[in-house]
């Protein structure tokens, strides 16, 4: 019973995020614009990744990335990784901003890479992804409206692939690239 007790108060007790409930608070203020809510959303869930951010009633585009040159995947797991980083956002940014009425979402990914245009080796920064979703869509979708925010420390598992492999079938790609970068 003491073990008991113990294991509610520190699972009630634990840390709260400070930035999920600053998020939580400022989707029930409506002081707050569209615009404000939804870059603060963007800075706190893709915090130094995100490299671009605009809005224009109710459509919001983001681009993010790595900031890195390097990758230790293989080239078919970049691909899925890169999906999954985006479709990881869209719930997230989802899960926040479903109160408020945004229409669409437009993701970019981008990313450094080694290049050699001249023979000699420079880093330059790259758009290898894009896609597009109505996020009125994401609304339909009772198992995507059930799941709550997806940490840093989410674990896969069946019931997630399939919301991912939802998402993935409700946006537009509008650029694929990754097929191009070539891994070494």
């Amino acid at each position: 019973m003491i073990r008991i007790f113990f294991f509610l108060i520190l699972f009630f007790c634990r840390p709260v995020n400070k930035d999920f409930l600053e998020l939580e608070n400022s989707t029930l203020n409506n002081k707050i614009s569209n615009e404000e809510l939804s870059l603060k959303i963007c800075k706190i869930i893709l915090k130094e990744q995100l490299k671009n951010f605009e809005y224009q009633e109710n459509l919001i585009y983001i681009n993010f990335g790595s900031n890195l040159a390097y990758t230790f995947n293989s080239s078919s797991k970049y691909s899925e990784l890169i999906q999954f980083q985006i479709v990881r956002f869209i719930l997230n940014f989802h899960y926040f901003a479903k109160k408020r009425n945004f229409k669409e979402l437009r993701i970019s990914y981008s990313k450094p890479f080694f290049s050699s245009p001249d023979g000699k080796e420079t880093v330059s920064e790259f758009e290898i992804f894009r896609v597009k979703i109505d996020l009125n869509e994401l609304k339909k979708n009772n198992e995507i409206e059930k799941l709550k925010f997806l940490s840093d420390e989410y674990k896969m598992n069946s019931n997630l692939r399939e919301i991912f492999n939802q998402v993935r079938l409700l946006w537009k790609v509008e650029m694929d690239e990754i097929k191009r970068v070539e891994l070494k």
